[in-house]
């Protein structure tokens, strides 16, 4: 590290450490809960959102946008994962 500036070390440390967002852990966990996203009805997004996102430190509208997004992206993919 010797050969790098300040500037070029710290772009160095940023990318050696995969950065996880608080939407990833949201999907992670309601997956982990729930199972597959497409399998999740459309209309138990708000609750699942609202009962998850202070454990991921998230507000609930955005938990709940994101959910909304990700489960009906799951559902017109057809994904059953």
């Amino acid at each position: 590290w010797p050969d790098l500036n300040d500037t070029q070390r710290r772009a160095v440390r940023r990318q050696a450490r995969p950065r996880v967002t608080k939407t990833a852990l949201l999907i992670e966990r309601v997956t982990e809960r729930y199972g597959a996203l497409a399998l999740i009805p459309v209309g138990e997004v708000s609750q699942i959102a609202n009962t998850l996102a202070p454990e991921v430190d998230l507000h609930p509208a955005s938990a709940r946008t994101a959910l909304l997004k990700a489960v009906r992206a799951a559902q017109a993919e057809g994904d059953d994962k």
